[in-house]
């Protein structure tokens, strides 16, 4: 595995001829992500179960910065910027904030865990012996890929965290999916 730590617009993670290859970037683009979709999810979810209740300053002030954590992990897309400090950040975490930065980091971390066995899985499935240039078959051994990962972090579930685990594959594919999208590699 190469972990590249450059100043680079993202690229997705490859497996090239056995090497696995991610980026610096990316990882900081995952993370964004996770932020992002569990602030707006469960700010979503709590006001669904209430629905008398309206947002307090503090939810509305939470969402406005996830939705801005989101707008700048998508930017890092096209181009790389510095992380922004003032942003919600896994090692500066704001007072108030530890119980939501957990959560984002157990979600980050199941995510990563399903990238690096979907490129595990493009070995394992002899995908990665060449580049090919082929779209269909490239979309076919996605699939195949995304498939054979579940299984290898289901297979390693112990603590009853399956939850997590699915969340950390949706929020993996959803990330992949927007940057091959994204950068129109398909």
């Amino acid at each position: 595995m190469e972990f590249q730590v450059d100043c680079e617009k993202i690229a997705s993670p490859k497996t090239i001829f056995g090497r696995i290859f991610i980026q610096e970037t990316f990882l900081s683009y995952l993370w964004y992500n996770c932020y992002s979709f569990l602030t707006i999810v469960l700010l979503r979810i709590e006001n669904a179960l209430s629905p008398t209740k309206s947002m307090s300053l503090n939810e509305l002030f939470l969402f406005s910065e996830a939705e801005a954590t989101w707008a700048y992990g998508f930017s890092l897309i096209d181009k790389y910027s510095d992380w922004k400090l003032d942003m919600p950040n896994p090692e500066y975490i704001k007072s108030g904030y530890e119980n939501l930065i957990e959560r984002t980091n157990l979600a980050y971390l199941s995510t990563v865990n399903f990238i690096l066995a979907h490129e595990f899985a493009h070995q394992e499935l002899s995908h990665c012996l060449a580049i090919d240039s082929d779209h269909l078959k490239s979309i076919e051994q996605e699939k195949e890929a995304d498939l054979r990962a579940f299984e290898i972090i289901m297979a390693g579930e112990k603590n009853g965290d399956v939850n997590n685990i699915k969340l950390g594959a949706m929020i993996g594919v959803w990330c992949l999916a927007m940057v091959v999208i994204l950068h129109n590699e398909f």
